[in-house]
């Protein structure tokens, strides 16, 4: 899991409909594609729209990164990194109900499908009877797939590689089911294991180094002309990174 120390967290959850919503229909003349729902959820959260969207990467290198790069104080010197073996989850990589794109299409009925599928995955039953369904189904056509649901574990989007920035992140994201207070956040100290690295000052400058000489560096993980300018920036004006 890798966790972004840069920002002050906000509690935007009484906005999250209205904010997706407004990028849906402020954005729709920009994509090139015709996206499922929880792809726009992704995009959102990619262009920096808060999301209930939880970062993870299958690279523990990536996260790596991200605990230390952006996070020169952290408390004690200590890094927090999260993992999870993915087959002791549900993993999706759809929302597996009737909607077609025209639905989708009508405008506000985007919004409302977004809204349908929080209220279904947090209930239990409902997720699972979906999902049982649904791979009932396909497999009457010969298709065998590993979207299982599991319980205990967390509810994962595994997003097709849509964007070069979500390819060189090797990037999914755990769904969580509740946004109140830090349910969220204790939802994943419950359900995933993590260890703790600690760095002074240096340790942590030079972990920086070693990840740019393996090629683990803004330039690759943000492959966009914005992300190359704020890097040269940071490196060039401030004199160092921080």
């Amino acid at each position: 899991m890798r966790i972004d120390h840069s920002t002050k967290t906000v509690d935007c959850s009484d906005n999250e409909y209205q904010m997706l919503n407004d990028f849906y229909r402020l954005g729709r003349p920009y994509f090139t594609v015709n996206y499922e729902i929880l792809d726009y959820v992704a995009c959102a959260q990619h262009y920096g729209v808060p999301t209930r969207l939880i970062d993870w990467t299958r690279d523990p290198f990536v996260a790596l990164f991200f605990a230390v790069y952006n996070n020169p104080e952290p408390d004690n010197g200590e890094y927090k990194m999260y993992y999870a073996e993915l087959s002791e989850h549900t993993v999706i990589d759809r929302i597996y109900r009737g909607t077609t794109w025209i639905d989708i299409e009508g405008g506000s009925e985007f919004i409302l499908e977004c809204k349908n599928f929080i209220d279904m995955i947090c209930n239990k039953e409902k997720l699972k009877e979906e999902l049982v369904s649904r791979n009932s189904m396909v497999e009457k056509i010969g298709i065998t797939e590993n979207c299982m649901y599991r319980e205990d574990g967390l509810l994962f989007f595994n997003p097709p590689p849509s964007n070069d920035r979500l390819i060189a992140q090797q990037g999914l994201f755990s769904i969580p089911v509740s946004l109140v207070g830090d349910d969220a956040s204790r939802e994943v100290d419950l359900k995933t294991s993590h260890f703790t690295i600690v760095l002074d000052t240096n340790k942590r400058q030079e972990l920086i180094n070693y990840l740019a000489n393996m090629n683990y560096s803004p330039t690759r993980l943000f492959p966009e002309l914005e992300s190359i300018g704020n890097y040269i920036s940071r490196k060039y004006v401030n004199h160092h990174f921080h």
